[in-house]
């Protein structure tokens, strides 16, 4: 059974605003957004795995974007992220573009309400892949190692919405939608069905999230959003089930018994966000956990604003 439990993790290490009312407690959330807004972030994402008290993994990478609003078009958005300084602990090449990238830029539109509705293709992001591709292969030309897992990242990431999709976690962060609605401070949080993405195939998890405005601060101008989202833990271990027996069949070996891996499976994904009266955030916090067969794997995902 350890080859299954460590297909498991192995996979899971690829793995909005708002405006304050004249009442001080209550908040309405909404959006707002203008052409040539632009603000500069910082994002750093932390990935730790722990088996008992022992740290197995531990790993981050992190890089500056520089966010710009570009169009409005029938409530729809377009923006752009210059992504630059791409920094990772790994300081070696891998099948990741990020190893080799030092800078890319992105683009994709959102909603009147501030949802993520999808990427825009741009010819210049391939560009950019193609460019930092080509410098590596000279660089590591007598490397044959190298060159072969350069030949498979080409081949992954072939298209504008593969590499796109590298940063797809992060946007979704930066606008992350509480909802529509009045929070009010000390009231009783939202409830919610949703969906978390899912750890072993692309149907998602179903998931209990609530909502809660947490504070306001009107003399610094900015309040504070949560949400704790729960999976249905019936549902995943099904789901990790079914992956574990498509996993088995690819592989030519016996599927598991499903009595030995009826261990309960814990995924969790909190995030608290800072927000400024002009609906940008200062400040967000994303914590997604899984445990599993006493091993934890957290991925801390930190968005703040530049000076």
């Amino acid at each position: 059974m350890k080859i299954f439990y460590c297909i498991l993790f192995t996979f899971l290490a690829i793995i909005s605003q708002a405006q304050t009312n004249d009442n001080d407690s209550v908040v309405e959330v909404k959006q707002y957004l203008n052409i040539d807004n632009q603000y500069n972030y910082k994002i750093t994402t932390y990935d730790t795995r722990t088996e008992g008290l022992d740290t197995i993994q531990k790993e981050y990478l992190s890089y500056k974007v520089s966010i710009n609003v570009l169009d409005l078009y029938q409530d729809q958005y377009t923006l752009h992220w210059r992504i630059t300084n791409i920094e990772n602990s790994k300081k070696q090449i891998s099948k990741n573009p990020l190893s080799i990238l030092d800078e890319i830029d992105i683009y994709y539109s959102v909603d009147s309400d501030g949802k993520f509705l999808g990427f825009q293709t741009n010819n210049w992001t391939m560009v950019q892949f193609y460019t930092a591709l080509e410098n590596a292969e000279d660089d590591y030309a007598d490397n044959s190692e190298v060159l072969k897992t350069l030949a498979e990242m080409e081949k992954q990431y072939a298209t504008a919405d593969k590499l796109n999709s590298l940063f797809e976690k992060e946007i979704k962060q930066f606008h992350y939608f509480f909802g529509l609605g009045n929070f009010t401070v000390n009231s009783e949080p939202k409830v919610y069905k949703t969906y978390l993405d899912n750890l072993f195939n692309p149907n998602p998890t179903p998931a209990i999230t609530t909502y809660s405005l947490r504070e306001i601060s009107p003399y610094l101008g900015n309040y504070v959003m949560i949400s704790s989202s729960v999976a249905e833990e019936e549902w995943l271990k099904e789901s990790w089930f079914n992956y574990l027996e498509k996993i088995a069949k690819e592989m030519k070996v016996d599927a598991p018994d499903r009595s030995t891996i009826d261990d309960n499976i814990i995924y969790t994904v909190d995030t608290m966000s800072r927000i400024k009266e002009n609906g940008w955030p200062s400040y967000c916090l994303q914590s997604k956990k899984v445990y599993f067969q006493n091993t934890e794997f957290t991925q801390k995902r930190v968005i703040e604003i530049l000076p």
